[in-house]
């Protein structure tokens, strides 16, 4: 695992400066604020032969480190920035890791789509948005009784309240936040929304309309 991560640094530093895909630019603090934090999912949720969505994926967290360590998974990576995911394309050629699809598209447009609505066991997310949006945007893609693990700082108690009423009206549940520390001393938490049922259709709407007017 190791071997592949620092392969994953590499890559990840020479084409930082041209496409933006982190601010945190010492090797060191990427090690621990993007792989470790990204590997606590390992050990808190058993992703073996699970079908995996990253949602918002950017630079590839959490999901490629959960890939690298659990090659039972299949997992897709999904973000709107098309050079994002040319890059996401690069890292899974160049560590060679199966069963990843890298795809350019919107989650409020594809979670409407056969396919994707209620097809994953995971949605994986970290710093994409309030968990109110984030809501509607993650849990359509999701199976009855799938997970969504929304990644968040440790002080989000106020956040999870809020979005309440989203996960009520989506269909969910919050069923748990597990908090863990990094080797830094630095405390995060993920959120875990179970879905109860179906999606109400119309959902998820246009993200102006998430925006503008949350659920």
């Amino acid at each position: 695992m190791r071997d592949k991560l620092e392969k994953y640094l590499e890559l990840l530093v020479t084409q930082n400066e041209e496409l933006n895909l982190t601010a945190i630019e010492d090797p060191g603090e990427v090690w621990v604020r993007h792989f470790e934090d990204s590997a606590q999912l390992l050990t808190l949720f058993n992703f073996t032969g699970a079908r995996v969505l990253d949602l918002g994926s950017g630079a590839g967290f959490p999901g490629i480190p959960i890939r690298i360590g659990e090659p039972k998974m299949r997992l897709t990576l999904l973000d709107a920035t098309d050079k994002k995911i040319e890059f996401l394309r690069l890292v899974c050629d160049e560590l060679e890791l199966a069963h990843v699809d890298c795809v350019h598209g919107r989650a409020e447009e594809l979670g409407l789509k056969s396919g994707w609505r209620d097809g994953f066991d995971y949605v994986t997310a970290r710093g994409v948005a309030r968990l109110n949006m984030l809501c509607e945007l993650a849990l359509p893609f999701l199976r009855i009784g799938g997970r969504l693990l929304a990644m968040k700082e440790s002080d989000c108690n106020d956040e999870v309240a809020e979005a309440a009423n989203a996960v009520s009206i989506l269909k969910g549940e919050t069923e748990d936040t597990k908090r863990y520390t990094l080797s830094s001393g630095k405390q995060h938490a993920v959120v875990v929304i179970r879905k109860t049922d179906m999606t109400p259709s119309g959902y998820p709407r246009r993200y102006a309309r998430i925006k503008a007017k949350p659920l």
